[in-house]
């Protein structure tokens, strides 16, 4: 006898065998036994679901004499002939290949012989929905009212190309993509059955790969049982191997190297692949699937719920993802995508998949939304620099030699920090320090200290509202940190907020606003509070003269001594 496919070998002859369509099975075997059997029905649903399976498990259980609890025996005579195919009770009709007007009229004139063995007469037509316009207003009057001893089951992929008409006279039953899960557990039973060793992570893969179909997992996973001829145990890289596609890893490394914008690295993990004989279509099919996986699990709390992906793998995705913003993955899948498409069309697929991976390495994305986006959470994390109005410490070592010359002892504090004011300190006994052009100031007379500029905080909050709500909004997210000379620091925890007050006409309003309630012209700078800290930690310029020339400094001569 000659090689039956798998598919065939194993095609479910009960309801129970069916896999992943409990809802439809229990309703078919409650109307059996209950004797509510409707005269015409639908079954949709992509491909390998099951749908013709299950038109002939319903047409051989109407027709038992011995069904158990609505499951046909199978022993019965009629179950024995209509297995065998020789009963003339149960049609199947392609109407892909006879879907015209001629063929439907046959049919029609057919349906009113009575049935030779069984209870009814049982017409399957599959892919219905390829029928002409014709032959369903030819179908449509013996579907309204078909003799009592005719069941029609309409089995399609596509039910919106059916006429109105057709689906209000049909019960209609939805089947669903069979999970990877049941798939497993389907293929293992079968393997185990056959006395074939085959890894789990194998029949996952399979199961993947298929895609929702198990007769399409079903027809790989014959094509790779070769593999284990002499006992041999099948494994993940052998259906790696036979499927064309890339593994786990190297999904990783190169979706890695992306991430990272490592062209060199990207670029020579591609043409690993394509030296390997792997299928263009195949890798981005799969690289944009992966992308796909890492959106998901950033996006959702329980993406394993969605993904079907063992708890390892999620957890790789959840620790790869940290620092990754959902937008460049939005980016990235739909770049991928378009570029499956230009692929698909192109006489040089490589050429194009290389550019598309250079695209996304380069990560240009000028003034786009995203990079708006990237930029404000990278201020947000203080690995920016400021913006606007930077402080820039003092770190040439002459000039703080120099400011040891002239001020003849190393003063006791830090000279670049700026320390807060005492309403009885004297600004004339301070050491003058050098600043940019564009913070100078006018010499004022009055005295105010950091203490004072606090205790009027609230006003000049208010005094700003009145100005330009927007800008009170983001002042109120900072503190009044430093004052010296005129110039008030005040610091901030995020960059979003220190950014947009440092825009010039903002910093103009705040100069003008706190100038005014505190009576004395002040001039402002925004900044980033972890980096004011880091700057009086790691830029201290006197202990960086110390290091240089000692700090046992005793005495000083000028010049005009000699």
């Amino acid at each position: 006898m000659s090689y039956v496919a798998l598919y065939r070998k194993w095609r479910p002859t009960q309801f129970k065998d069916v896999v992943g369509q409990e809802h439809i099975t229990t309703t078919l075997k409650n109307q059996i036994i209950y004797n509510r059997i409707a005269h015409a029905y639908l079954f949709t649903g992509t491909r390998g679901t099951g749908k013709t399976s299950m038109a002939k498990i319903f047409a051989k259980a109407v027709n038992c004499t011995q069904h158990v609890q609505g499951e046909p025996c199978g022993h019965c005579e009629i179950c024995q002939e209509i297995e065998s195919t020789r009963v003339m009770d149960i049609l199947e009709i392609d109407a892909a290949s006879n879907n015209g007007v001629d063929e439907i009229r046959e049919l029609r004139e057919k349906v009113k012989y009575p049935t030779s063995l069984g209870r009814f007469k049982v017409y399957i037509i599959d892919e219905v929905h390829m029928l002409s316009q014709g032959a369903f207003n030819a179908l449509l009057k013996t579907l309204e009212e078909p003799p009592k001893h005719v069941i029609f089951i309409l089995a399609t992929t596509e039910p919106h190309k059916l006429p109105a008409t057709i689906l209000s006279r049909c019960q209609r039953f939805d089947f669903k993509r069979v999970s990877v899960k049941n798939m497993v557990i389907r293929m293992d039973y079968i393997c185990k059955e056959m006395n074939i060793t085959i890894e789990e992570k194998a029949l996952e893969l399979v199961a993947k790969k298929a895609e929702g179909a198990l007769r399409d997992a079903l027809s790989i996973l014959d094509q790779c049982i070769s593999l284990g001829e002499n006992n041999q145990t099948i494994s993940y890289q052998n259906i790696v191997d036979t499927l064309g596609i890339a593994t786990e890893g190297w999904l990783y490394d190169i979706s890695q190297g992306v991430l990272e914008q490592n062209t060199q690295k990207t670029i020579e993990l591609l043409h690993q692949m394509i030296d390997g004989g792997k299928d263009i279509i195949q890798i981005v099919k799969q690289l944009t699937e992966y992308f796909r996986n890492l959106l998901m699990v950033k996006a959702l709390p329980q993406a394993q719920d969605i993904l079907e992906l063992p708890k390892e793998q999620i957890e790789t995705l959840s620790k790869q993802g940290e620092g990754v913003i959902e937008e460049k993955l939005f980016r990235f899948i739909n770049q991928l995508s378009e570029a499956e498409n230009k692929i698909k069309l192109s006489s040089q697929p490589t050429i194009i998949f290389e550019m598309e991976l250079i695209k996304l390495c380069k990560n240009a994305k000028g003034k786009t939304l995203e990079g708006l986006i990237e930029r404000i959470e990278l201020l947000e994390k203080g690995t920016n620099k400021y913006i606007h109005n930077s402080i820039q410490p003092d770190k040439d070592i002459n000039k703080a030699e120099d400011r040891l010359v002239r001020d003849k002892t190393v003063p006791k504090g830090d000279p670049i920090s700026i320390p807060e004011q005492s309403k009885d300190t004297k600004t004339e006994d301070k050491p003058k320090k050098e600043r940019p052009k564009n913070l100078e100031v006018p010499a004022d007379k009055g005295l105010i200290s950091i203490n004072d500029i606090k205790n009027r905080w609230q006003d000049i909050l208010k005094e700003v509202k009145n100005k330009k709500v927007q800008v009170e909004a983001l002042l109120k997210e900072g503190k009044p940190q430093q004052f010296n000379e005129n110039r008030l620091i005040i610091s901030f925890d995020l960059g979003f907020h220190q950014a947009k007050l440092s825009e010039k006409e903002n910093i103009e309003l705040l100069e003008k606003v706190i100038s005014g309630v505190m009576g004395s012209l002040v001039k402002v700078e925004c900044a980033m509070k972890d980096q004011l800290i880091n700057q009086d930690q790691e830029e201290d310029p006197v202990k960086v003269a110390i290091e240089v020339f000692g700090e046992d400094i005793v005495e000083v001569v000028d010049d005009e001594d000699n």
